[in-house]
C-alpha cells in the first residue's frame, strides 16, 4: 500500500472489517501548469525554487496552502533548511524533485524573508 494513504476502518462490534476503507489523500490546486513546469526545471537545475500553491489534507484541516522549496542538490536544500530553522529531515526524497512542505505561520515567515511578496498576496496569507 503506497505510504500516502491512510485507511480508516471503523470498529463494528469490536471488530474491524476491512472491506469498509476510506482512502485519506492530499489534493493540490490552483497551480498553473507553466508554473509548476518552471518550478520543476529550477529543481533540476539545482536551484532553490518555491512553488505555492492551494492544497488541502484531512491531516491538518487549518492549512489552505503549501510552499514546495524545491533542489535536486540535497545538500543545497538541507543548508537551506538549516538557515531557516527547519528540519531537513522533513524534506521529502522525491527522486526527481527533492523538496521541503511550508505551510502554516512559517510559510509565511519564510516568504516574507525571500522576498516572495506575490505568493503572499496570490494565496492571501
Amino acid at each position: 500500500m503506497s505510504p500516502s494513504l491512510k485507511l480508516i476502518l471503523p470498529p463494528i462490534s469490536g471488530t474491524l472489517v476491512p472491506s469498509i476503507r476510506q482512502a485519506v489523500i492530499p489534493v493540490a490546486f490552483g497551480v498553473k501548469r507553466p508554473e509548476l513546469e518552471h518550478w520543476k526545471e529550477a529543481v533540476s537545475r539545482g536551484e532553490i525554487a518555491f512553488l505555492t500553491h492551494y492544497w488541502t489534507d484531512p491531516r491538518f484541516p487549518s492549512v489552505r496552502t503549501v510552499t514546495k522549496v524545491g533542489c535536486s542538490d540535497r545538500k543545497r536544500l538541507a543548508e537551506w533548511c538549516l538557515r531557516h530553522g527547519l528540519n531537513p529531515a522533513y524534506i521529502h526524497e522525491h527522486s526527481s524533485y527533492p523538496h521541503f512542505d511550508l505551510l502554516g505561520p512559517k510559510q509565511k515567515e519564510i516568504l516574507e524573508k525571500e522576498q516572495l511578496h506575490d505568493h503572499i498576496r496570490r494565496f492571501r496569507l
